[in-house]
């Protein structure tokens, strides 16, 4: 699964235990541009975050502005495969059970 798949499964979830924070993304000047959004959501005390820009830069000296697309999958900052990420979405009533056993020492 791509980071852009994931984004598209996330928003299609419907009364799903986790509470995705939708965070709509525009910040800019007269140069650069970023257009985007991401989905906030905690699974076992882990902060999740899975989102895209699409990003303009541009310069008064520049022939032609640039542009491009980022996407993002990360857990508490850091990188994550979109593929973990939706395995434990698929998964989410278990790994919330294994972590409650885990913390009872069971």
């Amino acid at each position: 699964m791509t980071n852009d798949k994931l984004f598209g499964y996330i928003g299609k979830l419907k009364d799903h235990p986790i509470q995705f924070k939708l965070r709509e993304i525009s910040e800019g000047d007269r140069y650069n541009n970023d257009q985007g959004a991401e989905y906030l959501f905690e699974i076992a005390g882990n902060k999740y975050s899975v989102g895209y820009i699409y990003r303009t830069e541009d310069d008064d000296d520049w022939a032609q502005a640039e542009c491009y697309e980022m996407n993002w999958c990360h857990c508490n900052d850091k990188h994550i495969e979109a593929d973990e990420v939706y395995q434990l979405i698929e998964n989410y009533k278990s790994v919330v059970r294994d972590n409650v056993l885990k913390e009872l020492g069971i």
